[in-house]
């Protein structure tokens, strides 16, 4: 039995000393059926966050534009490479801050979700600048560095997005240094539990840059495969090299290239990376209509 599992079971023991009923479903679980796989349900409805998507999240409109058209075209890649390969737990990363790798990640999740028999489990990862819960309008808390750190139950953590069977864990309370939490053995028994739990599950992981944090290196070597997100004009042939170089090791299935100039692209107003502010200290970068090739 997993860390976790022991965590949970106890906490149904003392509520079930307490008169309250255990809950049903295996370890992640409860006894309320909603649009996710059985042993991983969210909490009630009554005390559910509610979900607002950003604009952002334009895989999720169901519009046909060129955009969600190359999400898709991401989207058919990484499933056929899934179904040769028998994976299912995938990162997204970049090299540094600003080629909006939560952006990216956080559409791909929803184009996944979006077949009718894909269930997604959709991570935020970057505990140092979480942003992922802004995307979908609500809180960080509680979330993964929650979950991990105080005992909070994985399936109080969740959050239904309302879109296919995609659920979405936040990252709990920001973290100034998480590299010793995820290199722990409870980070990794919490996702090899979600990797071997579902295997007809996509989970997509969006975690801090990889040059500038430790935590992203570590976090490479325990998923299936690595997705990088490289932006135009702020992407290097010598910063990609040095961030293959950082976490050799890693299975890297290919890069997503960003923010790519078309001309026969529109624009899109509203779209593409908001994430203009300085959340990593690093300095400002532009924002503009993201493109994915």
């Amino acid at each position: 039995m997993s860390r976790i599992e022991e965590a949970l079971a106890r906490a149904n023991r003392e509520r079930k000393a307490d008169g309250a009923p255990a809950e049903a479903g295996g370890a992640f679980g409860s006894s309320l059926a909603v649009s996710v796989p059985p042993g991983d349900t969210p909490r009630p409805a009554s005390v559910t966050r509610s979900v607002t998507l950003d604009p952002k999240l334009i895989a999720a409109s169901g519009f046909d534009n060129p955009v969600s058209e190359e999400y898709r075209k991401v989207k058919e890649k990484l499933v056929s490479l899934a179904r040769q390969k028998g994976m299912n737990l995938f990162m997204v990363t970049s090299s540094v801050m600003g080629e909006g790798k939560t952006l990216v990640s956080a559409n791909l999740a929803l184009s996944l979700a979006q077949e009718y028999d894909n269930t997604v489990l959709y991570i935020d990862a970057d505990l140092r600048a979480p942003c992922g819960h802004e995307l979908f309008g609500v809180d960080a808390s509680p979330g993964l560095s929650d979950c991990l750190m105080d005992g909070v139950p994985l399936h109080e953590a969740l959050v239904p997005t309302g879109v296919g069977r995609l659920s979405f864990l936040p990252a709990g309370r920001q973290l100034a240094n998480p590299g010793e939490l995820f290199a722990s053995s409870m980070m990794r028994d919490m996702l090899l539990e979600m990797k071997r739990r579902y295997a007809d599950r996509y989970i997509i992981v969006d975690t801090a840059p990889v040059l500038p944090f430790a935590e992203t290196r570590v976090l490479s070597r325990m998923v299936d495969g690595v997705l990088l997100v490289a932006r135009e004009n702020l992407a290097t042939i010598s910063g990609l090299g040095k961030t293959q170089e950082a976490i050799e090791g890693a299975n890297v299935l290919g890069v997503i290239y960003n923010d790519a100039s078309h001309p026969a692209w529109p624009s899109f107003p509203g779209y593409g990376n908001r994430y203009g502010s300085n959340r990593y200290g690093y300095g400002n970068h532009r924002s503009g209509r993201n493109g994915v090739e």
